[in-house]
């Protein structure tokens, strides 16, 4: 049985730093993403949430921060490849959702996360 997971930045920041919130060394979302992938289940995304994780991983790059291999891009590029993991909406992101106009603060900027939640 696979699952489906929805990833936001922070666990590709923690997963190619190898580094947690409190920027102390923890490979916890490097292995969460690594078993994710393994054991066959999905990653939900959208072409946003896509954006966000590629923006994140060029700026640890170009900072020196990003210290796995594979990253988690490349990662995502194989889930990506595999049509039966793939659940991208044919849009490439989810319809805004029912009062998300009056959503504010952290509901709005996490707001392709929770459509790509909401969609699933």
């Amino acid at each position: 049985m696979s699952h489906t997971f929805v990833l936001d930045e922070n666990i590709v920041i923690c997963a190619d730093t190898l580094r947690n919130d409190h920027d102390e060394p923890d490979p916890t979302c490097y292995r969460l993403v690594n078993a994710i992938v393994e054991n066959g289940h999905i990653i939900g995304w959208s072409v946003d949430i896509f954006r966000l994780w590629a923006r994140h991983e060029q700026e640890l790059r170009s900072q020196g921060r990003a210290v796995v291999e594979p990253s988690f891009m490349s990662v995502m590029a194989r889930v990506l490849r595999d049509a039966d993991r793939n659940v991208l909406p044919d849009s490439g992101n989810p319809p805004e959702l029912q009062g998300e106009a009056d959503w504010t603060g952290r509901l709005q900027a996490d707001a392709p996360f929770v459509r790509v939640a909401a969609y699933l």
